[in-house]
């Protein structure tokens, strides 16, 4: 196995308070602040001049993986500092207060004092020229983040098999899921030493009023997965059309029913002949496998029917809204892909009946679009759209009983629906790992529920039609807010369904209105 540079980073005060997009904490720190901090390393010891071979090899090389100390969020510091306006207020009747702004404080603290390197895997070993350059330029580097994080930095070719020893949580390059984080791109040392120079312009030249300097040139950014978020289903996009070709729309409350049309489909046997599946893989698709007169038995892993809500921008005022249902995406497990493109294709121009015996609706293979995309982008907060179907009954008839009683004294009412809250809370975190993801990030999730839908526009819990076997079911709306074990947030892909009617498009979940980006309004109708 090949050799691998790895650059360590020693945190020597156990702090970092480095942000990154949206001014927001970062973590972990992104390979581009690795490059910067080298590039003043440079500059520190030999001169960016004397290094740039090796920092233009650099820039180009990429970050297969970076391993971290656990680590938590400390709590916000609200500090006021003064600005530079201060000697232009002289002989004016400006207070102090007036001229200091807010500065916002929020460091990452990792979880021990003997645990604080982070280790960042390049795709390659950098060639032995290059390597004694880069080792130098590390001497130079003291803080890593802001100033306040003094560090210590060390790197060396490493053997593939010695990389898989290191320690710490393991954050994967990904394409698909995961957080964003700047990295170095070709051009990242010309874009610095733009910027430099142009804030020495701008330094020696102060009492005259110029723009300011250029932004630091983060152009290039690249996912990385945290090594406890499960593998996404794949899937595949339809849109439905009537039978002239017109764009069909059904209320977003009726996703069951929209899965159910699309599953019968499959049940049809000259269908099932096309196919030429096994009975477990046509088990997958009906989720259960048995023979008929026999016991059901409930398939594992199975194909999921998901009707997809427009999610639209509606303008400033009204923000992100939820529409009618006018796609539909089939999902399956990730190891299952070539299972889902054949039924795609069969399915593909195939006409749904609706139970009321109107017009037929036709199924149109699409490419992902913007809406498919607020679906399946990465976010640290999802709220329902459709609610989620509990598995099980909330208690005991006896406990619903006594809750609908006026007279019940108000410390038992508040014991009984703790208790009822304790199992809801179960049973969510229960579907969490159902779909796949962690224990430890089931546990680690902030969750809220409620009858009424955290989305803008999305019907009350109780309004979505369900099956019959699911009538009797509690059902709720759920926002949840991802985390690592350690505390840390934590951006999860899609598409998310959770519940026992996951695969018939309830408990469909999407990042919440104030995680999407404000910039992709142009919703596809």
């Amino acid at each position: 196995m090949s050799d691998k540079l790895v650059v360590s980073v020693s945190l020597l005060t156990g702090r970092f308070h480095g942000k990154g997009q949206g001014n927001a904490a970062e973590w972990p720190p992104a390979p581009f602040r690795l490059f910067q901090a080298l590039v003043a390393g440079a500059a520190q010891t030999i001169s960016v001049d004397a290094a740039r071979s090796a920092l233009l090899w650099l820039e180009i090389q990429a970050t297969s993986s970076i391993r971290t100390p656990s680590a938590y969020k400390g709590n916000k510091i609200n500090l006021y500092v003064l600005t530079n306006q201060r000697d232009k207020a002289i002989g004016t009747k400006k207070s102090e207060a007036e001229l200091k702004t807010k500065k916002v404080i929020e460091p990452i603290i990792l979880a021990s004092d003997q645990d604080t390197e982070l280790h960042y895997v390049f795709e390659n070993a950098a060639p032995s020229e290059h390597l004694e350059t880069l080792q130098a330029i590390a001497l130079g580097i003291s803080h890593f983040g802001h100033g306040v994080d003094a560090a210590h930095v060390v790197m060396a070719n490493v053997p593939a098999e010695e990389v898989q020893k290191l320690k710490g949580e393991q954050w994967t390059r990904s394409a698909t899921q995961g957080i964003s984080l700047s990295v170095a791109y070709s051009g990242s040392l010309e874009r610095l030493e733009q910027r430099y120079a142009s804030w020495r312009q701008q330094a020696t030249r102060a009492f005259k009023k110029l723009a300011p300097p250029i932004p630091i040139p983060r152009h290039a950014f690249q996912k990385f997965c945290h090594e406890e978020n499960p593998e996404l289903p794949c899937y595949r996009s339809f849109e439905l059309r009537s039978t002239n070709g017109q764009r069909l729309a059904l209320p977003h409350t009726s996703n069951v029913h929209l899965a159910g049309m699309v599953r019968h489909v499959t049940t049809d046997p000259k269908f099932a002949d096309l196919l030429g599946w096994s009975a477990d893989q046509m088990g997958m698709l009906h989720g259960h496998g048995e023979i008929k007169g026999q016991k059901t038995v409930i398939a594992e892993e199975r194909f999921g029917f998901v009707g997809l809500p427009t999610i639209r921008w509606a303008g400033k005022k009204a923000g992100w809204q939820i529409d009618d249902c006018r796609r539909v995406i089939l999902t399956a497990p990730s190891n299952f892909e070539h299972l889902l493109d054949d039924l795609a294709v069969r399915l593909n121009h195939r006409h749904l009946q609706p139970l009321d015996k109107s017009e037929p609706i036709n199924l149109v293979s699409i490419p992902n679009d913007s809406t498919v995309s607020r679906y399946t982008q990465s976010a640290t907060r999802w709220a329902t759209v459709t609610p989620m179907v509990m598995p099980n009954q909330l208690g005991s008839s006896k406990d619903r009983r006594r809750l609908k009683d006026p007279k019940l004294a108000p410390e038992t009412r508040l014991r009984i629906q703790a208790r009822l809250d304790r199992r809801i809370d179960t049973m969510i975190r229960n579907s969490i790992v159902n779909a796949g993801f962690s224990r430890a990030l089931a546990n680690a999730a902030v969750i809220r529920w409620s009858r009424r839908g955290y989305w803008p526009g999305a019907a009350r819990a109780f309004d979505h039609s369900v099956t019959k076997r699911q009538d009797d079911r509690p059902r709720r709306h759920v926002e949840i807010s991802w985390f690592t074990p350690s505390g840390i947030p934590l951006a999860v892909g899609g598409p998310i369904t959770l519940g026992a009617g996951a695969h018939a498009g309830l408990g469909l979940f999407a990042p919440h209105p104030d995680e999407l980006n404000a910039n992709s309004s142009t919703a596809k109708l």
